[in-house]
């Protein structure tokens, strides 16, 4: 795994497999950092999936962020 410096902003259409993502997460203020997978436009366009696992595991989660895939960018702190 490598960590950069700082974190580079993606767009969607730009985000590779395996790479580290800091995102806010459940709660307002919770930071994760999580592994990206893919992500895809999701209830015709009003909203965007996003796969990821845990850094250290292969289990496959889910989260949704309510903005079209177009507009939505990722944090990216480094790559597994």
């Amino acid at each position: 795994m490598t960590l950069f410096e700082k974190p580079i902003i993606k767009k969607a259409s730009d985000m590779e497999f395996g790479d580290i993502i800091r995102v806010e997460y459940g709660i307002d203020g919770n930071f994760c950092n999580f592994v990206f997978e893919s992500c895809n436009d999701y209830n015709s366009g009003r909203c965007t999936e996003t796969h990821f696992h845990k850094i250290g595991d292969n289990k496959s989660d889910t989260m949704y962020e309510f903005n079209n895939i177009s507009k939505v960018t990722y944090d990216v702190i480094g790559k597994e």
